[in-house]
C-alpha cells in the first residue's frame, strides 16, 4: 500500500523522511509505503491552507497542526473524513487507551460524535519522579571519550578535565580545533547551564514551568523559599563555570541560540560537539 502524506520538518531537516531509520523500519513491518510532501515549519500553515483550498489533498497530514474550529469546519464540508471505524479496525493499543480512558475519548471527539484528529500527549505521572519537572539532561560524546580514552565523569573536576581534553585532544580526527566542549542554550525553559549548579549543593531553578520566559531562581529548602543567587554554593558555581569561559570550554553563541541555530550545531559534516545540555540530544546531534 502507498499513501501520500504532508508533513511539516524543521529547516536542516532531510526533506525525504524515507530517509530516517524510524520510517524505513515502520515501512517494513506495516508493508506500507508513504510519499512524503515536506514543507518547512515556517511556511507549513500557509501551505497547508493552499493545499485545503485547492482541493489537490494528500491522505492524510502528518501533525496537521489544526484547530478544534477548522477540525469541525473541515469534518463537515468533508474534507476531513472520520477516523472511528479506522480506530476500531486497524488500531487496537489507541482503541484500548480510549476503551479504558474515556475523558481522553470526549477530549478528542468532535460535537458530531466522529473523531478527525489523532493528538499526541504524555503523562508523565507526579512527584519527583516526574521527568517533566526537570527537562535538563546532560549528554556527553561516548565516542570521544572512547577516542581520547577518558573515563564518564563523575566529579565536576573529573568532567572539566573531559572538556579540556576535548578541545585539546582533536576527538573528531580533522586536525582542526573545530571542537565545542559544551554547548547549551542560556536561560531556556531547558538546556540552561544552571543545571550544573547543583554540583555545589545550590540547585538552580531557572524557570517557572506555568511560565517558562520567566526567570526566578526561587527553590524551597526544609520548607523555606531560597533566593540561589544569595547562596554560596551558588557564587561558587558562578566562580568556578567562569573559568570555562575564559578557557573557551563552552560556546559562546549559547547567549544567542535560537532552537534553529542550537539545532545547527549538531548538523555539521564532521562532528563538533563534546557535550550538551537539553531535553533531546536527537534534536541537536541527530540525523
Amino acid at each position: 500500500v502507498t499513501l501520500k502524506a504532508v508533513a511539516h520538518r524543521p529547516p536542516l531537516a532531510p526533506s525525504d523522511f524515507n530517509e530516517q531509520p524510524v520510517i524505513q523500519e515502520l515501512e517494513k513491518k506495516t508493508n506500507v509505503r508513504i510519499e512524503w510532501d515536506t514543507i518547512v515549519d515556517t511556511d507549513y500553515i500557509e501551505k497547508r491552507n493552499l493545499l485545503l483550498a485547492s482541493g489537490s489533498l494528500p491522505d492524510f497530514f502528518f501533525s496537521g497542526r489544526f484547530s478544534d474550529t477548522e477540525l469541525v469546519r473541515y469534518s463537515q464540508d468533508g474534507t476531513l473524513i472520520p477516523l472511528n471505524d479506522l480506530i476500531d479496525g486497524y488500531m487496537p493499543n489507541l482503541k484500548a487507551i480510549l476503551d479504558a480512558r474515556p475523558d481522553i475519548k470526549a477530549s478528542i471527539t468532535a460535537p458530531d460524535g466522529n473523531i478527525y484528529s489523532l493528538p499526541q500527549g504524555e503523562e508523565f505521572g507526579s512527584g519527583q519522579e516526574e521527568i517533566g519537572a526537570n527537562p535538563d539532561f546532560l549528554y556527553i560524546n561516548q565516542e570521544w571519550l572512547d577516542k581520547l580514552n577518558l573515563k564518564m565523569p563523575t566529579t565536576i573536576d573529573e568532567y572539566t578535565a573531559v572538556l579540556k581534553a576535548f578541545k585539546t585532544g582533536d576527538p573528531n580526527g580533522n586536525g582542526k580545533a573545530d571542537e565545542i566542549p559544551l554547548t547549551y542554550i542560556d536561560n531556556f525553559w531547558t538546556g540552561d547551564i544552571g543545571v550544573l549548579f547543583g554540583a555545589f549543593g545550590v540547585p538552580d531553578k531557572t524557570y517557572r514551568p506555568s511560565n517558562p520566559t520567566y526567570i526566578d531562581h526561587l527553590n524551597v529548602v526544609d520548607g523555606k523559599v531560597q533566593f540561589a543567587p544569595q547562596q554560596e554554593g551558588f557564587k561558587q558555581a558562578v566562580a568556578y563555570l567562569n573559568k570555562w569561559f575564559e578557557e573557551g570550554l563552552v560556546d559562546m553563541d549559547a547567549f544567542t541560540h535560537d532552537y534553529d541555530t542550537f539545532f545547527a550545531r549538531g548538523k555539521t559534516e564532521v562532528e563538533t560537539i563534546g557535550s550538551l545540555i537539553w531535553w533531546d540530544k536527537n534534536d541537536v546531534v541527530g540525523p
